[in-house]
């Protein structure tokens, strides 16, 4: 586990993604869905939609955008109503975070998601590099 490299950005790792939202889905009676730097739903609580797109989430990565909350979920593609946010690392995008919901109702929720599975990320990357 840890960071791998994309054309010399950083990314989120599947296998850290995935580990974060089976934990965090005990905690939580929202769906939380990963994304990577392509729009592609690498880890969700609803694993019915791992594999698929999210236009939202490549919006976010391609754009200056760091949060996007969707009130009506037939406006983007694999999208539902929520509050999706971009995943930083050492202040680089590195992925999209989402969490299903009405936005008034989860924002608390889902910035706390953020700021953990951030915090996880770093956490992993350090442990990664004391190990090498």
């Amino acid at each position: 586990m840890g960071d791998f490299v994309y054309r010399g950005e950083r990314m989120i790792d599947v296998a850290l993604a995935d580990k974060f939202v089976k934990k965090a889905a005990n905690y939580t009676q929202y769906n939380i869905n990963v994304m990577n730097e392509k729009g592609i739903i690498i880890a969700s609580s609803d694993s019915s939609r791992t594999g698929s797109f999210h236009e939202v989430a490549y919006d976010i990565m391609s754009a200056d955008k760091e949060i996007v909350e969707v009130v009506g979920s037939d406006r983007f593609q694999g999208g539902r109503i929520g509050i999706n946010m971009a995943l930083l690392y050492k202040k680089k995008k590195v992925g999209v975070v989402g969490v299903s919901g009405e936005p008034e109702e989860i924002r608390d929720t889902a910035l706390l998601i953020k700021m953990a599975l951030e915090t996880m990320l770093e956490y992993e990357v350090q442990n990664r590099k004391h190990y090498q």
